[in-house]
């Protein structure tokens, strides 16, 4: 922000100033509509978590700090309201916010286009667009979706438990049961393959044997999580099988772009934030090709052609400054890296120089946002699983994203990467508009919050330690609106 504009921004946020009159009349109307009894603030203000082990946990409500939130704050502390009928009331009295609106979009991981999805897009007027993970194709996504949750998941729970040693039937039923997803598994990957080449090795029979010790490739024998990835899996393959994979990654990402294209011409500011497939080592690992496969030299450049054609790309650590909000902005491999990029002397002056700008913006008045490509805790994705398969780039990627919420202590992070949506620990669905609330830098996981109302919970008596997290799964969108009279968390819609 120039410093020609900031006078004029702080202007946008004197505190509203009421007459002796005003207040007493304010007063008497919040006392009207709901009086002094106990029950009656106590049912205001206190709402049960439901489900995900949270009975027994109660929740109460929070404010983003704005300089009329503060007054809100003040009047509901002082008098027991809720903060809807204290803005409302103000708004009858003639006293609002002066502080503009922004509303900004934010996508989860989009791998590539989707006619039957990309209308959301255009859905809401928007000032902001922010998206990760934009590389991709439905072809190789259906790949990876039966590589992840069919061959990772059962194989390395039953290697944990010690049961992978054959394929054959089991007494137990459960673990019969996921030697037989694995199988089905393996057997439906090995047809996605043989379908890139035509269908000519037709993959109808294989011993179970050759099966187990294809996938036992995949396990690190010391620590039983899997440590290859997909991209691994993918760069093994023949090279008619890799080109045909990055010629439909290059189609399908180009027609994305262009999708963003038509939402910057609206005058929305687009930006990309790099996720993993966004970067050109996974490109560039299965062009390459691992083992003796033979090299393909060219691939497709993410980076490159959206610079060329006037997008914003962030592929380092960076933050954007708004009216109304700081933007930190957190690729996939800055936080695989971060330990390295932060002991040189660009990227510990980045974090501190970032640092004293959004504590400057928040003491302005302005919301602090951390989007992020990486997942900060992934045991709260599927609560039912009790054994968390996390790849040694995730475990990483998990432990520095909530390294620099501690750091930064922002009122809200936003993160896409995993593709599915949350589970209970009954394995139901959590809704999209379900939302973390972390305790930074406490031990324990977050509890979550419905979502109901416009008033959010603080986990401790230190407010300034909550944060409200947001997952965006695959191909979703959440949109968040900032001014003065409210700040509610990114929702999906």
């Amino acid at each position: 922000m120039s410093a020609k504009s900031l006078p004029e921004f702080r202007g946008w946020y004197r505190r509203p100033k009421l007459s002796n009159l005003q207040i007493r009349k304010l007063k008497k109307l919040l006392h009207v509509a709901y009086g002094h009894r106990e029950h009656k603030r106590r049912a205001l203000f206190m709402h049960e978590a439901e489900g995900l082990n949270l009975s027994d946990h109660q929740i109460e409500p929070s404010l983003s700090y704005t300089p009329l939130s503060r007054f809100v704050g003040e009047v509901m502390e002082e008098n027991h309201y809720n903060r809807e009928t204290v803005v409302a009331l103000l708004a009858e009295l003639g006293v609002e916010g002066e502080r503009p609106m922004e509303t900004f979009l934010y996508g989860g991981c989009w791998h590539g286009d989707d006619p039957e999805r990309v209308d959301r897009l255009f859905e809401t007027p928007v000032d902001f667009a922010i998206f990760s993970d934009i590389t991709g194709s439905d072809r190789v996504e259906e790949s990876k979706k039966i590589f992840y949750n069919e061959i990772v998941n059962p194989a390395s729970r039953l290697f944990k438990m010690g049961k992978l040693d054959d394929l054959g039937s089991f007494y137990n039923k459960e673990i019969s049961r996921v030697k037989l997803r694995l199988k089905r598994g393996y057997r439906r990957l090995m047809e996605w393959r043989d379908s890139l080449a035509g269908g000519r090795e037709k993959f109808i029979n294989i011993d179970e044997s050759d099966i187990l010790d294809h996938i036992l490739t995949f396990v690190d024998r010391k620590n039983p999580n899997f440590i290859k990835n997909h991209g691994e899996w993918m760069a093994r393959l023949g090279r008619e099988e890799r080109e045909k994979i990055l010629d439909m990654v290059k189609e399908d990402t180009v027609d994305f772009i262009n999708i963003l294209a038509k939402v910057k011409k609206r005058g929305t500011r687009v930006i990309v934030v790099e996720g993993n497939w966004d970067n050109t080592k996974t490109l560039k690992l299965v062009a390459e090709g691992v083992g003796n496969n033979e090299r393909i030299a060219d691939y497709f450049d993410t980076k490159g052609y959206l610079k060329r054609h006037g997008f914003e790309f962030y592929d380092k650590l960076g933050g954007i400054e708004t009216k109304t909000a700081y933007h930190i902005l957190v690729p996939f491999f800055f936080l695989r890296e971060m330990d390295r990029i932060l002991k040189s002397n660009e990227g510990g002056d980045r974090l501190k120089r970032m640092r004293l700008e959004s504590s400057r913006a928040k003491k302005e008045g302005k919301t602090m946002v951390i989007y992020a490509h990486g997942v900060p805790y992934p045991k709260m994705h599927n609560l039912s699983e009790s054994h968390l398969v996390l790849s040694e780039d995730n475990r990483v990627v998990s432990e520095n994203l909530r390294e620099l919420m501690v750091f930064f202590k922002p009122d809200e992070v936003i993160y896409p990467h995993y593709h599915d949506p949350r589970l209970d620990e009954y394995k139901r669905q959590v809704p999209a508009d379900y939302h973390l609330l972390a305790n930074v830098g406490k031990a324990g996981a977050p509890l979550i919050h419905t979502g109901n109302g416009s008033s959010f919970a603080k986990a401790s008596e230190d407010k300034s330690s909550v944060t409200v997290l947001d997952y965006i799964p695959f191909r979703e969108v959440a949109i968040k609106k900032i001014s003065d009279r409210f700040n509610l968390p990114a929702r999906v819609i």
